[in-house]
């Protein structure tokens, strides 16, 4: 094999390589972009202002 095609075969299996990490990464991203729409949709909050959000505060003793 000479130096060329061992150079070919070098980038071949880069790109190969480079795919497969391609496609694991936008596996993941597919994961969290879900993970991300089902939070928007169950918080009741996610689209209001700070300034609109009732905080309910509980005032919590210290056993003794």
């Amino acid at each position: 094999m000479s130096g060329q095609e061992q150079h070919q075969n070098f980038l071949m299996l880069q790109i190969k390589a480079l795919q497969v990490e391609n496609e694991r990464l936008n596996n993941e991203l597919r994961k969290v972009k879900d993970v991300a729409f089902k939070v928007r949709l169950s918080d009741p909050n996610f689209d209001k202002p700070i300034s609109e959000i009732e905080i309910n505060y509980e005032i919590i003793k210290p056993c003794s």
